[in-house]
């Protein structure tokens, strides 16, 4: 029986070392896109392996930026900045066709933040101006000006000698007629 065993064991071994041969070769993960890989590998035949060229990583989104190939890893792209600076258009990015730039609503504000220049408007993705104020009273005992926060401001003349009287007589009648 002992010599039974030994040729019993004798078998065992080359299939034992078929299996661990089969088990080395085997993908450690199967796959169907790069995404289905992790830790920077790529999806080659089925199987996730490291790659070997830039071209291999590609996710084919160009929002994410152009992915690279470094010692067998992929390595992220830098991020399209897709921000135009225009607050009447909404900022997008498009897997293939990059950054988009929508224009907002007509008649959305695009304030500038100065009264005195009238309110901004977006139309058709552009900030137009508003109409300006008009700070004149048509009072000529003060001088008309346009503050950018608080708006139109008339500050009294001041006047002095024989033309303060002139000048007082004028304020009169100008109130009588408002």
């Amino acid at each position: 029986m002992a010599g039974r065993r030994q040729s019993r064991g004798a078998r065992f071994v080359p299939l034992t070392i078929t299996l661990l041969v089969a088990l080395a070769t085997t993908p450690s993960h199967a796959c169907v896109t790069n995404a289905d890989c992790t830790g920077g590998q790529v999806c080659i035949a089925g199987a996730c392996q490291p790659c070997s060229a830039d071209a291999e990583c590609s996710n084919n989104d160009v929002c994410d930026g152009l992915e690279t190939c470094v010692a067998g890893a992929c390595q992220p792209g830098t991020p399209l900045n897709c921000d135009d600076g225009n607050v009447c258009t909404t900022d997008t990015c498009d897997p293939v066709a990059g950054c988009q730039h929508a224009p907002v609503f007509d008649g959305t504000s695009c304030a500038d933040g100065d009264v005195c220049n009238g309110a901004e408007t977006c139309q058709a993705g552009t900030c137009t101006p508003g109409t300006p104020l008009n700070c004149n009273d048509s009072n000529v005992c003060t001088t008309d000006t346009c503050d950018p926060v608080a708006g139109c401001q008339h500050t009294p003349v001041a006047v002095h000698g024989r033309h303060a009287a002139r000048l007082q007589r004028q304020q009169r009648l100008y109130r009588r007629h408002v």
